[in-house]
């Protein structure tokens, strides 16, 4: 029934980061708003280049990324799908294809508005992301706490590149960290054609 399922997503969304930004009250707001959405093996979930009215997360199973139909990464339980274009206000930025049989949750732009206001809701998704990759990250993942997240929220902003664009010169100075959260750089260190590839969620 009813009671049951709103239950299952209670316990659900307790281990999402960015539920876990949110008060009680509107935690229940939203998950009384969601939507529950099954996929069968190979079925899309979402298309590269569509425009962007809801984000996901994945309640059950594994979700592949391509981007310009090149395999990014697999996706699996209490990942967030759609995060970006809601960020950025851009059309989806991948395709989202069901490995396994999969269970997501859709949450509708308009609820999100409601429940936590347009700026509200953009923060709470920011700070999530950052944790996010602050996790998965091989070496920052050492300083996960808190009050470094707290930190890391209120200085860090997000750039977007394309491709072959330069991130930094090589001669420059730099003063800050950058952290990938998806994509790759190739970081060149000498005159030769000798590259060194930066991977998703290292740093430089």
């Amino acid at each position: 029934n009813d009671e049951i399922e709103i239950k299952e997503r209670i316990r659900f969304v307790e281990k999402i980061p960015f539920f876990q930004m949110l008060t009680s009250s509107q935690t229940n707001n939203i998950i009384r708003n969601m939507y529950k959405r099954v996929y069968k093996p190979q079925e899309i979930i979402t298309h590269e280049g569509s425009n962007t009215n809801s984000l996901f997360f994945i309640f059950s199973g594994k979700v592949q990324c391509f981007k310009y139909n090149d395999y990014i990464r697999e996706l699996s339980d209490h990942e967030m799908l759609g995060e970006y274009a809601f960020l950025f206000n851009t059309t989806r930025s991948a395709t989202l294809i069901a490995k396994t049989h999969t269970i997501c949750y859709q949450i509708c732009i308009y609820v999100l508005t409601k429940c936590l206001g347009e700026e509200n809701y953009k923060q709470i998704l920011l700070r999530s992301i950052i944790k996010e990759a602050f996790k998965r990250s091989k070496y920052l993942k050492l300083f996960y706490e808190e009050h470094y997240l707290n930190l890391l929220t209120t200085y860090s902003s997000f750039k977007t590149y394309e491709e072959k664009e330069i991130v930094v010169q090589k001669s420059a100075q730099l003063n800050k960290i950058i952290l990938i959260i998806t994509g790759n750089f190739i970081k060149n260190t000498t005159d030769d054609d000798d590259n060194e590839q930066v991977n998703e969620n290292d740093y430089d």
